[in-house]
């Protein structure tokens, strides 16, 4: 039990140091997504607003004659539109790039925040067993101790040392003067 403790606080210190770097890593990629967030709506504008001026310059060339102005104008704007969107390709998987980052730096903030659920759940654990264990211990000593008292309480019973004999609270006989009495009568002077 101490040895997977041990093993779960060390893996619980380790994930506190990463998440700390992780914060500020989170914090950064928090403003880079805005940033491109930003950009990209930015671009996405743009591109919605060429693609529709480039609609009406298409509907006013069906409707005029050939204008060569008209036809660059066109071409610009559909030079533009292809940029746009690849730009706007590249925009939004960059931001999925960080997003993903982001949900990555989420999912090791859950597990750290789970770790240390289980870490107080391990640290009452030992708690209980550490009480328990004082508790055994504690009853065992008091078994240990009655134990010796016996023993020496046996022991004082076939011995005769009186003031053990008194303080256990034993049967005090002297058989040897008693028996020598009964043999031995008072003699008469």
């Amino acid at each position: 039990m101490n040895f997977k403790a041990e093993s779960h606080h060390f893996q619980l210190n380790k994930l506190e140091q990463e998440n700390e770097i992780n914060e500020k890593k989170n914090e950064e990629f928090e403003t880079r997504l805005h940033l491109k967030e930003r950009e990209y709506v930015s671009k996405r504008l743009t591109y919605e607003v060429y693609e529709e001026q480039l609609n009406k310059l298409l509907k006013q060339s069906d409707e005029t004659e050939n204008n060569i102005d008209n036809h660059l104008i066109i071409e610009r704007f559909q030079q533009d539109l292809k940029q746009f969107s690849k730009e706007l390709i590249k925009l939004k998987s960059q931001s999925d790039a960080i997003q993903t980052r982001l949900h990555y730096f989420q999912q090791r903030k859950q597990e750290l925040n789970e770790m240390r659920n289980e870490n107080k759940k391990l640290d009452q654990e030992i708690k209980i067993a550490l009480e328990d264990k004082i508790l055994k211990e504690n009853y065992f000593n008091r078994i240990k101790n009655c134990r010796d008292i016996i023993r020496n309480i046996y022991k004082c019973r076939t011995t005769n040392d009186l003031p053990q004999k008194i303080f256990y609270d034993l049967p005090v006989k002297i058989k040897d003067n008693e028996e020598g009495e009964k043999q031995n009568p008072p003699s008469k002077k």
